[in-house]
């Protein structure tokens, strides 16, 4: 369908709801953040329209759909309705969501909730905008509901027999499984993920937590998480697996510093894999009976044993999402309104500047949360007691080491707590009271992490993150619970809400606390506590409830003057008579002006009839479909339409994740050029023939410009030229379900 040109809609927007009235002949409309909703015309009436809404913050937890395993929601959830019974013609909607940073490793999902059903599915999507400051899908829809953007990792499948298999696996070509003969009993279904691992992220972790976890202190590297699931908990006979390390530091140089982990996706254990490691420049080789999620680490080699302990405590922390909390208000005359939000630390100060564009005012600057060891947070671990007896040939790490340096200053509390500070012994067996015992350095690390001030909240994706509670003089104008729902992925992560005073008559200056406390639940006995992250009072003056409470009175009746009688001259009444004769002239004029007027519009011609702009017939679908089939290097066809590498990209692993032709690939390239390209006409034709010519096609650009001289299509008949007298049989005899080698993708 041809996209019609851009017309401005008859909207109404109230907060998260917009409603597009279609008119006759339907078109683009503008939705939120810009996005697009086209609509074919000729089968709709005045009347109709289309109801977009935007889930709220409050309500956006009821409409989560189920998510399958290591998938997140990436985008905000769109509700669409009309007040049709049903829709004559599909609706093509581009919908906002999130960008994807790793496009190889991850896919989109779109899950479509329809009117009447009860659970989400997943609706198939054209393609995907992958431009940072327009990522969007476009989709196509004869039903409307609830819609919403996810992403998960690619998923590679492979099925195992008792006949073995050794499987070399495409989305990464230095991963490789190798599956013994009578391994499995009976046919074994295994899926592959590869699981980026933040390093940046990994190291802040372990610099703001090595006093709580010291054994995150030897962690050094890490590899990606390969995620290798399968049917079966465990085999009958090792397999062989091989995957990369992607860093020269895991060489044979460095053997005795490498440990692998597997993780069991079951019980969510970290395990040690005891087997013999075949180390090469890019890959490491080892046998296993069970498979799961792998990873390797790096560690001195004393300590590399300390990462079983450290490796569950850095997946913790680093799925967990810091964040941090601001309060903002804006108070009008009658209406007093709170925005809570969530933002990431490094955004604070863009965050503040753009709500007060808008209006609002920062009442809750970032601050520190001073916690005690009696109040800590739930990630606080419990302090170690002191050991009781000295610890003889002790060498400090340089952690260690750094830390004593540092509490000389505090010796006298040490010495006051005499359990706290003994005796270590150097390696004469001499008694040296200058450093102090490692079971001090545990205590009193852990007990000045907590004692710090931490700045920021930690909370987990898709989780209800925390609560507000209001106190003093205000309360809620709509009674309701007042619970964030945290998506990581989504635009904006706050919540409003309006308040108003609790007495009716107020006056002066009242005071307005608004507390934001997270929930935690202990697992041994179920009982729930709340610890306080944020508190914030600010001042409502008395001229600003004045204002709130102030009623408009009612406007005063006009007062009807009588007339008094006095006595009338003749010369009066003849001026008077004179006067209203005047008056009568000058409205008949009027009324004959108005009529002319009105016999001049009736007479005057339609409106002027408007060009439309026909698309070329040599870029027509039929038109692109024939060139498609003569074209083989078609990604190379892209590169030359100037098209961005991201798409190319993506299309290429479309192809081959579902198998597409050579021919098939082509057309979606051509297909993707044709409607993301500025230049219309005879500008776009001329822009297909350059590249071709730079492909060196010239004869099919020469019968291209011929066609397009004549305005006509591209049939499979006008290329007969190319191939001799006999047509080729796959101009014809073309069966798009037939898969043609790809020699050409290769990643």
């Amino acid at each position: 369908m041809d996209l019609l040109e851009l017309q401005t809609c008859e909207t109404c927007l109230y907060q998260n709801t917009l409603d597009i009235w279609l008119h006759k002949k339907g078109g683009e409309f503008e939705i939120f953040d810009g996005r697009l909703l086209v609509y074919p015309g000729n089968y709709n009436s005045k009347k109709d329209f289309i109801t977009v809404k935007r889930i709220t913050e409050r309500t956006r937890k009821n409409h989560i759909p189920e998510l399958s395993r290591l998938e997140k929601i990436n985008g905000d959830i769109y509700e669409f309705s009309t007040n049709k019974k049903h829709l004559k013609q599909p609706v093509e909607v581009w919908l906002p969501c999130h960008p994807i940073t790793h496009p190889h490793l991850q896919e989109i999902k779109l899950k479509a909730k329809y009117h009447g059903e009860e659970d989400f599915v997943y609706h198939p999507w054209t393609l995907f905008g992958e431009d940072p400051q327009y990522p969007v899908m476009e989709f196509s829809a004869d039903r409307l509901g609830t819609f919403v953007a996810t992403v998960q990792p690619r998923a590679e499948k492979l099925t195992v027999t008792d006949q073995g298999l050794l499987y070399n696996a495409r989305i990464n070509r230095y991963i490789s499984l190798r599956f013994p003969k009578k391994c499995v009993e009976s046919d074994t279904n295994i899926e592959i993920r590869i699981l980026p691992f933040n390093m940046e992220k990994a190291l802040l972790v372990k610099e703001d937590f090595r006093f709580v976890y010291p054994d995150l202190t030897d962690f050094e590297l890490a590899t990606d998480y390969f995620d290798i699931s399968s049917d079966t908990p465990s085999f009958r006979r090792s397999v062989s697996v091989k995957i990369p390390t992607g860093l020269e530091s895991f060489n044979e140089e460095n053997r005795e510093e490498m440990i692998i982990m597997r993780k069991d996706l079951e019980s969510g254990q970290w395990y040690v894999v005891e087997s013999s490691m075949k180390i090469t420049k890019t890959t490491v080789s080892f046998d296993t009976k069970a498979l799961g999620r792998f990873i390797i680490l790096k560690a001195p080699a004393k300590r590399k044993l300390r990462m079983k302990n450290a490796l569950p405590a850095l997946e913790t922390k680093m799925l967990k999402c810091r964040r941090e909390i601001l309060i903002f208000k804006k108070m009008l005359k009658k209406s007093w309104n709170v925005w809570v939000e969530l933002v990431k630390p490094s955004q604070v100060a863009s965050v503040i500047k753009k709500r007060e564009n808008d209006g609002l005012t920062c009442i809750s600057q970032p601050e520190s949360v001073s916690v005690d060891l009696d109040g800590r947070p739930e990630y606080a671990v419990p302090v170690i007691p002191p050991a009781s007896s000295p610890e003889k040939g002790l060498s400090l790490t340089a952690s260690e080491t750094e830390f004593t340096n540092n509490m000389e200053s505090d010796k006298a509390d040490l010495e006051s707590t005499a359990e706290l500070f003994i005796n270590i012994y150097d390696t004469d067996g001499d008694v040296s009271t200058s450093h102090f015992s490692r079971a001090a350095f545990k205590k009193l690390s852990r007990a000045k992490s907590l004692k710090k001030e931490i700045e920021y909240l930690e909370v987990d994706d898709g989780t209800d993150c925390g609560g507000i509670e209001l106190s003093g003089d205000i309360q809620l104008v709509e009674e309701g619970p007042l619970n964030m729902f945290f998506l990581e992925n989504h635009q904006d992560n706050f919540i409003t809400f309006e308040i108003e005073p609790k007495e009716t008559e107020q006056e002066g200056d009242i005071e307005a606390t608004i507390q934001y406390h997270v929930e935690n639940t202990n697992t041994s006995n179920g009982l729930v506590t709340k610890t306080v992250m944020r508190v914030c009072t600010f001042t409502i003056t008395a001229e600003q409830v004045a204002d709130y409470f102030w009623v408009e009175p009612p406007p005063e009746p006009e007062v009807v003057e009588e007339e008094k009688n006095e006595e009338v001259s003749p010369e009066s009444v003849v001026a008077k008579e004179m006067l209203t004769q005047k008056e009568a002239a000058k409205v008949t004029a009027e009324k004959i002006r108005e009529q002319a007027d009105t016999v001049q519009r009736l007479s005057a011609p339609m409106r002027p009839k408007q060009l439309i702009s026909r698309e070329p017939r040599v870029l027509s679908g039929r038109s692109l479909q024939t060139l498609s089939r003569l074209i083989d290097e078609g990604l190379t066809l892209a590169v030359y339409l100037d098209m961005p590498d991201s798409t190319i990209t993506g299309i290429g692993f479309d192809a081959l994740s579902n198998g597409l032709s050579l021919a098939d690939v082509t057309y979606r390239i051509l297909l993707r050029w044709k409607r993301s390209t500025r230049v219309k006409g005879d500008s776009a034709v001329m822009e297909l023939a350059n590249a071709l010519s730079s492909m060196g096609r010239h004869d099919i650009v020469a019968i291209l410009k011929e066609r397009h001289r004549r305005n006509a299509e591209l049939t499979p008949s006008c290329f007969t030229s190319l191939h001799g007298e006999d047509e080729p049989e796959d101009l014809h005899d073309y069966n798009p379900g037939t898969v043609v080698p790809m020699k050409q993708f290769t990643f």
